[in-house]
């Protein structure tokens, strides 16, 4: 077997035009509700577009995304030497993370990403503790999210689905702290889901913004989370 990486096969020309028409009617969905949307093409192209979103000077809050972390925003954030809330530091106890939380949401400046993009124009969140959807929904002067493309789906219905079937049970094997249903074989069981393994427990469906430029969302081309 030849040591050369694999080249990476470019997506059919048609398929990509399709993909092309889901993201234009969703980009020009949200944008009629409040919410200005942005598109990159790759994860760097990404990270640039964070580092100069953010102001040199404040406190940023992070939500516990894989999409930052594969980024490589913690680390960006770190050698810039910004300060930023990070519940996700190893060793804390749950009541500190739990506090660390709590001070994330009324951050000047938050960032996270999303569980699905829905082409008729809505995001949607779900969250254990509900710090990210806190301050999505209002908490957060300034909020970023920044989505993987293939988190486009075609209705809120499809939304919750990709939450259930596909986010929840990675979301379980990643934690290590928990243990519902779905972690052992991947199959969801909602009906049976309950404290304290739950983490599907707090959902948000953001449809619009009241306040002009508070959140804005940035669409990446590359695949990052799940």
């Amino acid at each position: 077997m030849s040591e050369r990486a694999a080249t990476a096969i470019p997506p059919d020309p048609s398929v990509r035009w399709l993909r092309d028409q889901r993201l234009g009617r969703f980009r020009a969905a949200i944008a009629r509700r409040g919410i200005e949307s942005s598109f990159v093409d790759t994860a760097g192209e990404a990270l640039a577009f964070v580092m100069e979103w953010l102001p040199a000077d404040v406190v940023v809050g992070l939500g516990g995304s894989t999409t930052l972390r594969e980024m490589g925003l913690w680390e960006a954030l770190d050698a810039r030497g910004m300060t930023v809330i990070n519940q996700q530091l190893p060793g804390l106890t749950r009541e500190a993370r739990h506090e660390l939380r709590r001070r994330n949401v009324t951050t000047e400046y938050y960032v996270m990403s999303a569980n699905a993009l829905v082409e008729s124009g809505a995001v949607v969140v779900m969250n254990h503790s509900g710090n990210a959807v806190a301050a999505l929904a209002f908490g957060a002067k300034n909020v970023l999210i920044v989505a993987s493309v293939h988190k486009l789906v075609r209705t809120v219905e499809d939304a919750m689905d990709r939450v259930f079937a596909e986010v929840a049970p990675v979301n379980a094997r990643r934690s290590g702290e928990f243990e519902p249903p779905c972690r052992a074989d991947g199959i969801c069981r909602e009906p049976a889901c309950e404290w304290p393994d739950r983490l599907c427990n707090k959902l948000l469906v953001l449809y619009g913004e009241a306040i002009p430029g508070r959140i804005r969302l940035l669409i990446v081309d590359e695949s990052l989370g799940f």
